[in-house]
């Protein structure tokens, strides 16, 4: 596979992804020739509700795939739509190819059969790799915590903390309004309650927090997320 990239824009990621893809695409859809994946940028394309995402030249094998404003995934899966159309041509479906009009999905039954072929095909062989990628994933993390020492993970967590603490003082700001309006007033004497049964003074702050108010969950979501 070549890969090139006329965009002008970085796509580093993508690249990398696209190389663990296109093996397992050129294995489960199986050709033999070597395409061309071209990255390219059309702002006035872009724009357009209805413009196009991606489209294959047989002659020159070169899948051309527009990336301007588009999630990552959206652009791997239109590259693996294409990757069928390559399919196809290696088997000699685009030697007699009737002229691509307007419409022709709709007009022409064998030209319909290569576009369903396509979608269903393509967007089943991305949504496989993209299932075992994730999964990889997960046991390569796994395997590299199973192999971390009990003063690396110590480590680990003291940065997250660190971490936690340098960019979330927005968010140690916003607890502390949420917790001063969850105090409700006493419907009686209209005076704000005592501090709460169970609730213990947080040290990262200096703050009551009820751990069975909404609060808590908040701020332990916000670092699981670290």
């Amino acid at each position: 596979m070549k890969i090139i990239n006329e965009s002008g824009l970085d796509l580093t990621e993508i690249e990398g992804l696209l190389k663990d893809f296109y093996p397992y695409a050129q294995d489960t859809l199986q050709f033999d020739q070597t395409p061309t994946i071209k990255f390219v940028s059309d702002p006035e394309n872009s724009a357009n509700v209805l413009g196009k995402t991606a489209y294959y030249d047989p002659n020159s094998q070169e899948v051309a795939v527009f990336v301007d404003n588009r999630h990552p995934k959206d652009i791997l899966r239109s590259i693996s739509h294409e990757l069928v159309h390559h399919r196809q041509n290696c088997q000699g479906k685009f030697t007699e190819m009737p002229n691509l009009g307007e419409g022709y999905a709709q007009e022409n039954e064998f030209l319909r059969e290569m576009e369903k072929e396509a979608y269903l095909e393509g967007n089943m062989c991305f949504r496989d790799w993209e299932d075992g990628y994730k999964q990889k994933l997960q046991e390569n993390r796994g395997n590299e915590m199973k192999n971390l020492t009990e003063e690396q993970i110590r480590s680990i967590i003291r940065e997250k903390l660190r971490s936690f603490l340098t960019e979330d003082q927005d968010f140690f700001k916003e607890g502390k309004e949420v917790i001063k309006e969850s105090k409700l007033l006493n419907p009686k004497t209209k005076e704000e309650p005592k501090e709460p049964k169970g609730a213990k003074k947080d040290f990262l702050e200096g703050i009551y927090i009820n751990k069975s108010q909404e609060v808590a969950k908040k701020f332990t979501k916000k670092f699981i997320k670290k």
